[in-house]
């Protein structure tokens, strides 16, 4: 979204619900967006003081705007072994119009060890008056001791059934899933099903039909 911009949002009659509902009426929202925002940090993972994280962990991070990916290097987006300076060498990706940064080291985390993630103020949005993260964001985990497989811990809804000729949305609870919707594999019955959104530890997605 830009700074300083009206906009509407119209949602018509066209929507319905999971059971087929049809809209009563056209709906119209406005908003505006403020002159100057910096950006924020909306979420963090893996989170702070989590423990038995997997060692393949990414590191993922969400901001309220997109960010200049020039901004975003290992002194200004970094992973430490606790009690360590260097940092952890690996790649980032930018996903979610650049809102989404996805760190992922070069090598296996060490198990059973605590990392501290750190994002510091020279990060950067992209607006045309250009703000930086106001103050440094810091978080702490630590490795599961032994390897661990990605669980699921909930879904949502628990039980349900898919109506004919609509796709029921489901959220996906639990550990060691990748932020990048893409890199998830879902399966409903041996059917495959895409995630449209993912973090660490949340996948959306909906059932197959059929």
């Amino acid at each position: 979204h830009g700074e300083a911009t009206d906009y509407t949002i119209t949602v018509s009659p066209g929507a319905t619900d999971l059971s087929g509902n049809h809209m009563a009426a056209v709906n119209n929202f406005t908003f505006s967006t403020v002159d100057v925002a910096a950006p924020v940090v909306k979420y963090l993972g893996p989170t702070n003081s989590q423990t038995g994280v997997t060692i393949e962990t990414p590191v993922v991070a969400d901001f309220s705007e997109a960010i200049d990916p020039l901004s975003v290097t290992s002194s200004t987006f970094s992973l430490r072994l606790s009690g360590s300076q260097a940092s952890i060498s690996g790649d980032f990706e930018f996903l979610n119009g650049n809102a989404r940064v996805v760190f992922r080291p070069a090598a296996n985390l060490t198990p059973g060890a605590g990392y501290t993630i750190t994002l510091t103020t020279g990060i950067k949005d992209v607006s045309p008056t250009v703000s930086n993260l106001v103050t440094n964001v810091t978080s702490t985990f630590t490795t599961a001791p032994t390897p661990a497989a990605p669980t699921i811990t909930f879904l949502d809804p628990p039980r349900g059934t898919v109506k004919v000729g609509f796709a029921t949305a489901v959220t996906i609870s639990g550990t060691g899933f990748d932020p990048s919707p893409s890199k998830n594999l879902i399966l409903f019955n041996g059917i495959t099903a895409f995630a449209k959104a993912a973090t660490l530890n949340t996948l959306t997605t909906e059932v197959p039909i059929g």
